[in-house]
C-alpha cells in the first residue's frame, strides 16, 4: 500500500488575521503558545487497494504560515513529521503556491502537462464534439517533433475513428514502418510529407509536436485550422482567428468529487490531483520538463487515466491575434 499526503491550509474566506475581536486574539495566542501543532483534519480517499490519498489540513492560512516565525514553522514541521510517521506516508506534497520550505513537504511539479501531451487523440475527439464536427470526416494533420512515438500513438488511437491522417516529418524512416503496421491492421490511410504549408492550408485539426519555424513556410496560411500545440509556432504565418489549444482541464469524476474536501481544490487543481494519483499509482517517472521519461509509460498512463475515472473536462485556448498583440 502506498500512502500519499496532500497538505493544505485554511481557506482565504477564514479571515482571522483581519478580524479584530477577542476570539481572534485568543485563537492566535493559543496557536502561538501551543506546545505542538495538530492538523484540523486528516481525511483519506482510497484510490484502490494499492494507493491511498491523505488530505492533511493545517490550522493556518497560507498567508499566516508564510509570515510565521521559525518557532511556528518548526512546530508545523514536527506536526507533518509525526503524521507522516503515524500513517506511513511515502510522499508528502504541498501546494505550488507555498513559498516557505517545509521539511517533509515537496511540490509535485505536476500541472496537467503530462496528460495534455499524451491525450492528443482524446482532445481531438473533444474538439470535434464541441464544434459539431464529424470526427470521421475531419482532416487531421500531425507535425512530428523529436519524439516519433507521440505521433504514432495518436495515429494508432485515432485509427478506428478517422479515414485519413497526414503526417508532416523530415525523418520519414523514423516512423514509416510503424505507420504501415497501423494502416495494414486498421485500413487507415496515412500520407507522409515534408510540405507543412500545404498540409496546414488543408487541415481542420493540426497536432503540432514540432517546430514550425524549421519548415519552409513562405506565404500566410489560409485556413481556419484548430492547432493543438505542443511545439513552436510560426505565428506570423497564421490567420488572426486560428484557435490554438495549449492545455486541458481534467475532470475528476464523481468518485473523487464526493470525497475530496472543497478547500483542497483551492490549493491543488483538478489536473494536479489527477496526475499525482496517476504518477504514484503507476510508478511513472517524468523529467524536469514535466514529460514522461519513458515511451513505455505512454500506454500505461492513457489506460490508467480512464480506468481511474478521469476525463477531458475542458481545453485552454487562445487566438494567434492575441498572441501577436502581447
Amino acid at each position: 500500500m502506498k500512502n500519499v499526503a496532500l497538505v493544505y491550509f485554511l481557506g482565504n474566506e477564514v479571515k482571522w488575521s483581519k478580524r479584530i475581536s477577542l476570539m481572534s486574539i485568543f485563537r492566535k495566542l493559543k496557536k502561538l503558545f501551543a506546545f505542538k501543532v495538530n492538523p484540523l483534519s486528516v481525511n483519506k480517499v482510497a484510490i484502490d487497494e494499492s494507493l491511498t490519498i491523505h488530505m492533511v489540513k493545517l490550522p493556518y492560512t497560507l498567508k499566516e504560515l508564510e509570515k510565521a516565525g521559525r518557532c511556528t514553522k518548526n512546530k508545523v514541521n514536527r506536526c507533518l513529521s509525526r503524521i507522516c510517521t503515524e500513517i506511513s506516508i511515502d510522499k508528502c506534497f504541498v501546494p505550488a503556491d507555498l513559498t516557505s520550505t517545509l521539511e517533509k513537504g515537496v511540490k509535485s511539479g505536476l500541472t496537467g502537462n503530462l496528460a495534455f501531451k499524451v491525450l492528443a487523440a482524446d482532445i481531438t475527439r473533444y474538439i470535434c464534439a464541441q464544434k459539431g464536427f464529424s470526427l470521421r470526416d475531419v482532416d487531421v494533420a500531425i507535425i512530428q517533433g523529436d519524439n516519433a512515438m507521440l505521433p504514432y500513438m495518436v495515429i494508432k488511437q485515432l485509427s478506428p475513428n478517422v479515414k485519413f491522417i497526414t503526417l508532416v516529418t523530415d525523418n520519414r524512416d523514423l516512423i514509416e514502418k510503424k505507420i504501415e503496421e497501423v494502416c495494414y491492421e486498421t485500413g487507415l490511410s496515412v500520407r507522409i510529407t515534408k510540405d507543412a504549408a500545404s498540409v496546414l492550408n488543408n487541415s481542420d485539426v493540426v497536432i503540432n509536436y514540432g517546430n514550425l519555424r524549421s519548415f519552409r513556410i513562405i506565404n500566410k496560411i489560409d485556413s481556419k485550422a484548430i492547432i493543438i500545440n505542443y511545439g513552436e509556432l510560426k505565428e506570423d504565418k497564421f490567420a488572426s482567428d486560428n484557435e490554438v489549444i495549449f492545455g486541458m482541464d481534467i475532470g475528476l469524476g464523481d468518485r473523487y468529487t464526493v470525497s475530496i474536501e472543497d478547500d483542497l481544490l483551492s490549493f491543488y487543481s483538478n489536473s494536479e490531483i489527477a496526475e499525482i494519483i496517476l504518477v504514484n499509482k503507476a510508478g511513472i517517472m517524468f523529467d524536469s520538463a514535466g514529460e514522461l521519461a519513458e515511451n513505455s509509460d505512454l500506454d500505461k498512463f492513457i489506460k490508467m487515466f480512464y480506468e481511474k475515472g478521469f476525463y477531458v473536462k475542458g481545453i485552454y485556448n487562445d487566438r494567434i491575434l492575441s498572441k501577436n498583440n502581447k
